[in-house]
C-alpha cells in the first residue's frame, strides 16, 4: 500500500466521529452545488425558450437589389445621382437546393422555407394589418414549437386553414371555425377557416402573426413555387456566428443571425471594420476588403481587444455577453495597451490583477499563458500546411 493511504486511512479510523462528519459535509456541499447547477441551467434554458422560442436562430434571405450605374462607351460612370431601388418580394433561387445544402451544414438542426408578406384579415367590419406567413407544418415545427402552445383548435394548415395569435383573435373577435378574409395590396384575396389559435407568449407575434399553407401564401403573394426566406434552428445557439458565416460564404445570401458579429483588425494600431450586426453578407465584404498595408506595421493585441470591448461598452444591446476570438500571426511589436489579468499567487492563494505587457516580437511562452489563463488554446504555424492543419482544428472546435 501506498505511503500516502497508509497515513490517510490511519487516520480516518482513529477520528471516526470526526471522518463522518467530514464526509457528510463534502456530500452536503457537493449536494447543493449540484442543485445550484441543475437551478441556473434550467432558469437558463427557461429565458432562452421564452426570449428566443419564437424566432429562427437563421434567416436566409436573396440579397437586396441595388440600381446599376449607368456608364458611357468608353467605360466611366456616367450616372450623377444614383437611387435606391424599391425592393420587391422575390424568391431565393432554387431554395430547394439552398436548403439542403445549408441541412448538411455542421450545427444546423433544421431548415424551413416560408413565404412572408404583409396582409390585412377582415372580419365583417373589423380590418387588421397582420404578418402573412405561408409555411410548412412539418418542417416550421422543427423550428419554433407549437406543441403545448395552442390555447384553441390544433395546428394544422391543409387546404383553406389558417392558424393566427391569441391577441389576433380576440381583437377580430373570432372562434376556431369562423371565416377569416385574407387580401394583399395588389388586390389578391382568400378566405380561409380558423383552425387554431397560439399563444407563442410574444405580444407582438401573437398580434401579428398570421400562419397559412405554403402553397396558399405562394398564390396570395403572387409568388408561385418560390421561397422568400429560409429559417434554421442551430443546435447551439450561442455560436451562431460560425454556421452564419458558412452560409453566407456558400451561398451569397443575406443571413441575419440571432448574434451581432462584429470585425476589428489591428496592426500597429486597431480598427473597426465592421461594427456588430446581424447582416453576416456585410460582414463577409467588410473582411474582403481588409488589406494586409490598410494599418501601420505592428500586432497591437491589446489594442484591438480594447476596441472590441469599447464596441461592447458602447453597444445598446439589451444583452452584452460577449465572445472575442483573436486571429494574430505575433504578439506585441506595437500598441501601448496591455493586457490585464488575474493570477493567482502560488503561496498565498490570493486572486491578484495583473497586466502582461505585449512589447515583445513573437513569444511563444507569452502566447501559451495568455491562452491557459483564458481558457484558450494556443497554436504555431510553420508553414502554409500546418496553417491550413490549424484552421480546420478551429474549425471542429467551433462546431
Amino acid at each position: 500500500m501506498p505511503f500516502e493511504w497508509m497515513i490517510a486511512l490511519r487516520y480516518l479510523r482513529e477520528g471516526r466521529t470526526q471522518t463522518l462528519l467530514i464526509l457528510g459535509g463534502v456530500a452536503v456541499g457537493v449536494g447543493v452545488i449540484v442543485f445550484l447547477s441543475a437551478l441556473i441551467n434550467g432558469l437558463q434554458a427557461s429565458l432562452i425558450e421564452r426570449t428566443l422560442g419564437s424566432q429562427a436562430h437563421l434567416v436566409i434571405r436573396p440579397p437586396r437589389e441595388e440600381p446599376r450605374r449607368l456608364r458611357d462607351e468608353a467605360g466611366s460612370a456616367s450616372a450623377v445621382h444614383v437611387e435606391r431601388s424599391p425592393q420587391r418580394l422575390r424568391s431565393i433561387s432554387r431554395w430547394q437546393q439552398v436548403a439542403a445544402d445549408i441541412e448538411q451544414l455542421p450545427g444546423v438542426i433544421a431548415v424551413s422555407p416560408t413565404v412572408a408578406g404583409s396582409a390585412f384579415v377582415n372580419r365583417a367590419s373589423a380590418s387588421k394589418s397582420v404578418a402573412l406567413r405561408g409555411i410548412d407544418p412539418e418542417r416550421f415545427q422543427r423550428i419554433i414549437s407549437f406543441a403545448g402552445k395552442m390555447t384553441a383548435g390544433q395546428f394544422r394548415l391543409s387546404g383553406s386553414e389558417v392558424v393566427i395569435g391569441a391577441e389576433l383573435a380576440d381583437d377580430l373577435g373570432v372562434a376556431v371555425g369562423d371565416k377569416l378574409r385574407i387580401s394583399t395590396s395588389d388586390g389578391r384575396a382568400e378566405v380561409f377557416t380558423l383552425s387554431g389559435v397560439f399563444d407563442l407568449g410574444n405580444k407582438d407575434v401573437n398580434e401579428r402573426w398570421v400562419l397559412v399553407s405554403l402553397r396558399s401564401a405562394q398564390n396570395l403573394l403572387d409568388l408561385a413555387g418560390g421561397a422568400s426566406t429560409l429559417e434554421a434552428k442551430l443546435a447551439e445557439i450561442f455560436a451562431a456566428d460560425r454556421p452564419a458565416l458558412r452560409v453566407a460564404d456558400r451561398t451569397g445570401l443575406v443571413v441575419d443571425s440571432l448574434l451581432m458579429i462584429g470585425l476589428v483588425v489591428f496592426a500597429g494600431r486597431s480598427l473597426t471594420k465592421a461594427p456588430p450586426t446581424t447582416d453576416v453578407a456585410l460582414l463577409l465584404r467588410q473582411l474582403d476588403d481588409v488589406k494586409l498595408d490598410m494599418l501601420p506595421d505592428g500586432t497591437a493585441v491589446g489594442l484591438g481587444l480594447t476596441t472590441a470591448l469599447s464596441r461592447l461598452r458602447h453597444s445598446q444591446a439589451k444583452s452584452k455577453v460577449m465572445q472575442v476570438r483573436v486571429y494574430t500571426v505575433g504578439v506585441g511589436r506595437g500598441g501601448r495597451v496591455p493586457i490585464p489579468v488575474t493570477v493567482r499567487e502560488p503561496f498565498t492563494g490570493r486572486l491578484v490583477k495583473r497586466t502582461m505587457p505585449m512589447e515583445v516580437d513573437i513569444d511563444e511562452e507569452l502566447l501559451e499563458s495568455i491562452a491557459a489563463r483564458t481558457g484558450a488554446e494556443f497554436f504555431r504555424a510553420a508553414d502554409p500546411s500546418s496553417l491550413r492543419s490549424i484552421f480546420a482544428r478551429i474549425d471542429k472546435l467551433e462546431t
